[in-house]
C-alpha cells in the first residue's frame, strides 16, 4: 500500500515504487516494488528482476533521481510521482513547475532514457484524514504542472494525473448504483474528472479487497476472491460475486453522475499479503492472484463495463521490513517475493493457469549461514524479555504475531527467532548476538518447519540512500488509517499490537459488502493501538486492549526522521543561563566548576549514547554529533533531540552536589534542544568551525566585558564600548589597562572543549543472581582541549572521527553564512492549532524495578509526576491543563500533561508518558517543535529529579531518569476532547487488566499463567474475578487508578463578597480524577478551552511568557 504525506519535509525524500500490470496485447506484468526495507535491493537489481519477470510499467511516488536513472534504457514505462507537501507550492507558482519538469522530466526525456508517460501530482490528497488541507491546491497543481510539460513539448507523451484513495466517493446503500462523489470534495473533483477528460489522462484509484475481510468479521469469505463462490447481489440487474467489481463500479457510477462516461481507470494498488495474519498466508494469496490473473486475462470487465481492459498495480513486489504494522502485521508482508528476492509461491500472471515460479533476483549477495539463538541452558525465561523487547524493537518479528508463519513455535523459539531478526539486522556483528550471554551463534539453520530464520544480505554502500528513502516512506505510511468498520459498540477489541512496534498505519479503501448481510459501511480513522504486552509466550498473542472509537487521533502523528546521508548533530543549549549563574554566583566571566560540570553532563551523555561519537561544548551549551551510520530511535529528531536533552538535564542536578559542595541548587535549571542536519562531513566541519569561532569572539568579549564592569563601568557603558571595539583592540585592551595576555587563558575558557570516545575497558554492568558479574566493553569518553577541531591535523589524528564520521578534505578558511542559517532553521508547527507536546519515560520499565515501585501502581510515583506536572504548568501560563492515570499521564494545554504507566503482563515493564497542549495561539519559543519538546521535556526531567526525595523519601535515585518527547498538532477543540477520551478509554481497560494480572502473580502465579487466564476475557469477567477471588470491588478502587488524574487552571472569587465572580479571579491549580469522557466536565470547566478566560492579566502573562523565551 502507499503512504499518505501530510510533513512537508518527510515527504520530500519519498522514493517508493510501484510496476503495473497491463492486460493489454503486449502489454507485461508486474507487482509494487517499495523500498521500506533495512537492506533493500540494489535498484538495478530489482529493475533486473522487473524485466526477467515481464514487467512493462513502473510508477514511483517521488521523481529522485538514483531511482528513476536506474531505469534508463529498460523501455519500461514509468510514472513519476509530486508528494502532497510540493502541492501548495506548484499550484501557487507556475514557474515552479516549469522548473520541476525541467529538473525531473526533460533531465530523463532522451534516447534511452527512461520512458515517462504520467505524472502523478499528490497522493491521495484527499484522504478524509488530511481535514481537507490539499483539497483547494491539487487541482491548481496539477493544471501548472500540465501547462509545464505541454510549454516543453512533452504534453502529448506524459500526462498529468493524481492517485486517488477509494473514499473520494462513497454510496449510501452499499449499491455501486447509488456511489458518488464525496459532498464535501465533490466540485474539485469533478473539476479534476473534466480536466483528466480533457487531457484523455486516466483516473487512478486503489482497491484492497484483504482489507475488507480483515477489517470486518462477517464480511464473507468468498466475497474478497474472484470465482463466483459468493452470493450474488443485484443492483438494477446487474450481478456482483465479488467486491472489486462492486467497488470498480461505485466509480464508474460516480463519475457517471457529473457527466464522464468513458473515462480510463486504473487500480492503483491491489493485492494479498502471504503472512501477519490468518487471512495473510500464502495460499489465500494465490487464491487471490489466480483469480486475478484470470478476470484480467479473460478479457472480462465489471457488470457496468463488461469489456473493460483492466490496468491494475499489484501490491506488491518485495517484503518490507520498515512498513507498517497497522492495521496489521500483515503490513510487512505484501511482497509476491521475500525481501531478497526469492519467489514465494508459483503463479501464472498470464492467468492460463500454468503455474510455476517466478524469475528470482540475481546478483544478491548474502552474508554467512549464521544463526543467533538462545542458549541451551537458558530456563528462566522471564527475565530475558526485556532483551526480546530490544531485540523485536530494532527489527522485524511480525512473524510471530497470531495467525502468522511463526505462531506456532514454543517459547524459546519465539526467543531465538528475535534474536536472530536482530542479530541480521545488524549485519551478524558478533555484539549483536549477546543479550546478556543468554544468546549464541550456531551454524546449523535454525528454521522450524514453515517458519524461516533469514539470513541477512549483504550491506553495501548504495544501500545507504535507499534504506534512507524507505525509512521515510515507512515513516509516512504510519500516518493515516482508513477502514472499512462496523460501528456496534463504543469500545472495540483486537489482538494487542506488542510494545517493541513503531507508530505505523495503513489504510483501507471503500470495500461494498453484499446489502443482504446488512453490513452497515462507515469510512472511519483506523488509528493504532500499542499494547504493553509482548506475544512471545503465546500461540495467539498478548492482552485484548482497547481499540475506542477515539483512537483516530493518533493519526494526526507524524515523524520526523533525519534521512541518510545527512549526519545528525543535537545541539544543547542552557535556558536563561545568565539568570541562573547570577543566582547560584558563578565566577564572571568563567567559572571553572560549572563548565567542569557541562563536561561530567556531556561526557556521560556520550556514555549513555553509544552512536554519539564526538562532542564539543563551551559556556552553556554542547553539540553533540552521531555517527554517520547511527540509527538510533530510527533517527527520528523529536527522539534524538528529547532523549539528549532529558538526560544532559538529569545528570546536570544529580551532579551538582558533586562539583558545588558548599553550594545548594536553588531552583530547576532547564536546556533547550534541536537537530542540526549537516549533509556531508564538509557542512559538519563548518558547523564545528562556526562553533569554536563563536566561543573564542563570545570568551574574549565577556572577558573585556567583566573587566571594564570591575573597574567601574555598567553594563550599558561595557556592552557599547566593546560595540565599536575590534577583535585586535580588544587583545590590546586586557593586555595593557588589565595585564592580561587573552592566549595564555586556559584552553577551557578560549577552545571550549571536546569530548572522544577514545578508551575501551570492561565494564561491570549488572550481576547474576548468583553473584557473577556480567562484564562488556564500553568506551569511556576523554576531554580535549585543542584550538582547531575543524582542522585535519586534529581530525587525522584521531581515528575513531575518521572511521564513524569520515575525512576532511581541506580546512576552512571561511565560515559559510548560507550553511550557518541552515543550522539555526527549526521546524515551525501549523498556526491556529492546540499543540500537544508529549512526553515517555525512557526505559521506564527498568527504572520502575530498579526502583521497587509498587505492581500495578504505585501511588507515590504517581504523586510525584502530578507534583511536576503542576510545577511544569505553574512555570508555562499556556499550559491549561493535565491528565495522567496509572498507566499513562497526559496532560494538555492548549497544553496535555499526560503521565503513563503502562505494566507489561509478561515483563512487569512499565511506561511513562507526559502530553502536554499548548494553546491554539500560544507563540511560546518560537512556536518551534523543537524548541517546545525540548525545553518542557528538560524541565520536566529536572523537576521529577528534584522533587524525587519529596515522595520517596527513603529510597536514593540510583540513576538520572530520562524521558524523548515530540510535538502533535490537533486542529480542533472536539479532536483534543476526543484525545482526552481516548486516554481514559484506555485508563480504565489497561488499569483493571493489570489489576487483575498483578493479584494473580501474588496468589502464586507466574507472569505466563496470569496472562494466560486473562486472555480473551472481557470487563465483567475481569470484575467477577477480582471480586470472587480477591474480594476486590474494581469500582471501588482509588478513582486516580481508575479514572485518572486532571490537573488544570480553576478560577476562585478572590472576594466573596463581590456579586460579580469575574470581578477579581486569583488562577490556581487543582487535581481532580473526574469523568472527562462526558462532555457534562468540559460545560462545567468551560474556561479550559476558552483561550480568553486565560488571559486574566496580560502583562503578567506576557511577563512570565517572556521568561521562557530563548
Amino acid at each position: 500500500m502507499t503512504g499518505v504525506s501530510i510533513v512537508p519535509a518527510v515527504w520530500a525524500a519519498v522514493m517508493t515504487v510501484a510496476a503495473v500490470f497491463s492486460v493489454v496485447e503486449g502489454a507485461g506484468i508486474g507487482a509494487n516494488w517499495g523500498i521500506m526495507s533495512s537492506h533493500p535491493l540494489r535498484p538495478n537489481i530489482v529493475v533486473k528482476l522487473l524485466k526477467d519477470n515481464g514487467i512493462k510499467k513502473v510508477k514511483l511516488f517521488d521523481s529522485d533521481s538514483w531511482t528513476v536513472s536506474a531505469l534508463s534504457g529498460s523501455k519500461i514505462e514509468t510514472v513519476i510521482g509530486i508528494p502532497n507537501d510540493q502541492l501548495k507550492k506548484f499550484a501557487e507558482s507556475y514557474d515552479d513547475a516549469k522548473d520541476w519538469v525541467k529538473e525531473n522530466v526533460t533531465t530523463h526525456m532522451f534516447e534511452g532514457g527512461v520512458d515517462l508517460r504520467y505524472v502523478s501530482v499528490g497522493n491521495e490528497a484527499f484522504l478524509s484524514a488530511y481535514n481537507g488541507t490539499y483539497v483547494k491546491v491539487t487541482y491548481p497543481a496539477m493544471q501548472n504542472i500540465q501547462k509545464a510539460l505541454d510549454a516543453a513539448g512533452h504534453g502529448k507523451k506524459v500526462k498529468v494525473t493524481t492517485a486517488l484513495n477509494a473514499d473520494v466517493y462513497e454510496s449510501s446503500t452499499n449499491l455501486p448504483s447509488d456511489g458518488q462523489f464525496r459532498p464535501d470534495i465533490y466540485k474539485t473533483m469533478k473539476d479534476i474528472v473534466h480536466f483528466l477528460d480533457r487531457n484523455k489522462a486516466p483516473f487512478m484509484v486503489n482497491i484492497y479487497p484483504f482489507l475488507s475481510l480483515y477489517q470486518n468479521p462477517n464480511f464473507p469469505l468468498d466475497y474478497a476472491f474472484f470465482g463466483g463462490g459468493a452470493k450474488a447481489t443485484n443492483d438494477k440487474g446487474k450481478s456482483y460475486t465479488n467486491v472489486f467489481d462492486a467497488n470498480y463500479d461505485t466509480l464508474i457510477w460516480s463519475l457517471k453522475k457529473i457527466g464522464v462516461t468513458d473515462m480510463k481507470i486504473i487500480v492503483g494498488e491491489v493485492g494479498w499479503p502471504t503472512d501477519g495474519n490468518k487471512f495473510a498466508n500464502v495460499e489465500l494469496a494465490k487464491r487471490f492472484y489466480d483469480g486475478l490473473f484470470k478476470k484480467l486475462a479473460s478479457g472480462n470487465g465489471t457488470p457496468m463495463r463488461p469489456k473493460e481492459k483492466f490496468e491494475v498495480y499489484l501490491f506488491g513486489l518485495l517484503d518490507e521490513d520498515m512498513k507498517s504494522v497497522l492495521p496489521g502485521f500483515f503490513e510487512r508482508h505484501w511482497g509476491i517475493f521475500q525481501f531478497d528476492g526469492k519467489p514465494k509461491f508459483p503463479m501464472d500472471m498470464s492467468g492460463k493457469g500454468n503455474d510455476k515460479m517466478l524469475v528470482a533476483a540475481k546478483g544478491v549477495q548474502y552474508l554467512e549461514k549464521k544463526w543467533c539463538v538462545l542458549k541451551e541452558n537458558v530456563k528462566n525465561f522471564d527475565k530475558i524479555s526485556k532483551e526480546v523487547d530490544y531485540a523485536c524493537g530494532l527489527s522485524d518479528c511480525t512473524s510471530l504475531g497470531y495467525g502468522s508463519s511463526c505462531n506456532n513455535l514454543d517459547k524459546r523459539g519465539n526467543i531465538s527467532y528475535a534474536f536472530n531478526m536482530y542479530y541480521q539486522m545488524q549485519d551478524q556483528s558478533v555484539e549483536a548476538c549477546d543479550f546478556s550471554g543468554s544468546a549464541h551463534i550456531v551454524k546449523k539453520n535454525a528454521s522450524v518447519g514453515s517458519c524461516l530464520f533469514p539470513i541477512q544480505i549483504v550491506s553495501t554502500g548504495e544501500r545507504l540512500k535507499a534504506a534512507a528513502a524507505a525509512a521515510v516512506v515507512g515513516l509516512v505510511l504510519g500516518l493515516f488509517a482508513l477502514g472499512l468498520v462496523i460501528h456496534t459498540d463504543p469500545l472495540h477489541t483486537q489482538t494487542a499490537v506488542p510494545s517493541f512496534l513503531s507508530f505505523y498505519l495503513s489504510y483501507a479503501p471503500l470495500s461494498l459488502a453484499p446489502p443482504h448481510l446488512c453490513i452497515s459501511l462507515s469510512l472511519r480513522l483506523q488509528p493504532p493501538h500499542l499494547s504493553p504486552s509482548l506475544p512471545l509466550f503465546s500461540g495467539s498473542g498478548g492482552v485484548q486492549m482497547a481499540n475506542s472509537k477515539y483512537e483516530y487521533v493518533k493519526l494526526f502523528e507524524d515523524d520526523d526522521e533525519v534521512m541518510l546521508p545527512n549526519l545528525i548533530v543535537v545541539r544543547v543549549v542552557a535556558l536563561d543561563f545568565r539568570r541562573f549563574s547570577e543566582v547560584h554566583g558563578f565566577v564572571k566571566p568563567n567559572d571553572e566548576k560549572a563548565l567542569e560540570l557541562m563536561n561530567c553532563c556531556a561526557m556521560a551523555t556520550m556514555e549513555m549514547f553509544s552512536d554519539v561519537i564526538f562532542s564539543y561544548g563551551f559556556n552553556d551549551e554542547y553539540s553533540f554529533v552521531f555517527k554517520k551510520t547511527s540509527k538510533f530511535y530510527q533517527r527520528r529528531a523529536s527522539k534524538l533531540y528529547s532523549l539528549v536533552v532529558s538526560f544532559f538535564t538529569s545528570v546536570y542536578i544529580t551532579k551538582w552536589q558533586d562539583v558545588f559542595l558548599q553550594k545548594n541548587l536553588r531552583y530547576a535549571p532547564s536546556f533547550r534542544a534541536h537537530v542540526v542536519r549537516c549533509a556531508s562531513i564538509e557542512v559538519l566541519q563548518v558547523y564545528l568551525a562556526w562553533r569554536q569561532q563563536f566561543c573564542h569572539i563570545s570568551n574574549l568579549d565577556n572577558t573585556c566585558f567583566w573587566k571594564l564592569v570591575e573597574c567601574g563601568k555598567t553594563d550599558r557603558e561595557a556592552q557599547d564600548f566593546l560595540k565599536v571595539t575590534e577583535k585586535k583592540e580588544k587583545h590590546e585592551l586586557l593586555f595593557q589597562k588589565f595585564n592580561i595576555n587573552y592566549a595564555n587563558l586556559s584552553a577551557i575558557f578560549r577552545q571550549g572543549s571536546c569530548i572522544l570516545t577514545t578508551k575501551v575497558v570492561e565494564d561491570i554492568v549488572k550481576y547474576h543472581e548468583d553473584g557473577t558479574p556480567v562484564k562488556r566493553l564500553r568506551r569511556k569518553a576523554t576531554v580535549i582541549h585543542s584550538p582547531n577541531i575543524a582542522g585535519r591535523k586534529f581530525w587525522n589524528e584521531h581515528s575513531i572521527l575518521l572511521k564513524e564520521l569520515g575525512a576532511f578534505a581541506t580546512d576552512v578558511d571561511k565560515i559559510n553564512p548560507d550553511y550557518v542559517r541552515s543550522f539555526q532553521v527549526e521546524k515551525t508547527l501549523m498556526p491556529c492549532t492546540w499543540v500537544v507536546i508529549r512526553i515517555d519515560g525512557c526505559h521506564f520499565h527498568r527504572f520502575s524495578e530498579v526502583h521497587a515501585f509498587e505492581k500495578p501502581n504505585d501511588e507515590h510515583a504517581l504523586n510525584l509526576m502530578n507534583s511536576c506536572a503542576v510545577a511544569v504548568m505553574e512555570k508555562l501560563p499556556d499550559l491549561v491543563f493535565s491528565y495522567g492515570v496509572s498507566d499513562e499521564y497526559r496532560c494538555f494545554l492548549y497544553f496535555d500533561f499526560c503521565f503513563n504507566f503502562i505494566c507489561d503482563t509478561v515483563d512487569n515493564y512499565m511506561f511513562m508518558i507526559f502530553s502536554f497542549v499548548l494553546k491554539r495561539y500560544s507563540q511560546i519559543y518560537g512556536r518551534t517543535a523543537s524548541g517546545m519538546v525540548s525545553a518542557i521535556v528538560s524541565l520536566f526531567s529536572s523537576l521529577y529529579v528534584m522533587k524525587w526525595r519529596e515522595f520517596f523519601p527513603h529510597k536514593e535515585l540510583k540513576y538520572p531518569p530520562s524521558f524523548d518527547g515530540r510535538a502533535v498538532c490537533y486542529p480542533s477543540d472536539e479532536v483534543l476532547r476526543d484525545y482526552l477520551a481516548w486516554r481514559q478509554v484506555d485508563c480504565h481497560i489497561n488499569n483493571q487488566y493489570n489489576t487483575c494480572f498483578w493479584e494473580l502473580v501474588k496468589s502464586g502465579k507466574s507472569k505466563s499463567e496470569a496472562q494466560a487466564c486473562l486472555k480473551g476475557t472481557q470487563t465483567q469477567e475481569k470484575e467477577l474475578l477480582l471480586h470472587s477471588r480477591f474480594n476486590i470491588s474494581y469500582n471501588e478502587l482509588p478513582l486516580m487508578f481508575r479514572q485518572g488524574s486532571s490537573a488544570f487552571w480553576d478560577k476562585k472569587d478572590a472576594t466573596t463578597g463581590d456579586k460579580n465572580p469575574d470581578a477579581c479571579c486569583e488562577r490556581k491549580i487543582v487535581v481532580v480524577h473526574s469523568n472527562i469522557i462526558e462532555r457534562s466536565f468540559w460545560e462545567d470547566h468551560p474556561w479550559i478551552l476558552d483561550k480568553e478566560a486565560w488571559i486574566l492579566d496580560k502583562e503578567a502573562w506576557i511577563r512570565d511568557k517572556a521568561a521562557w523565551l530563548f
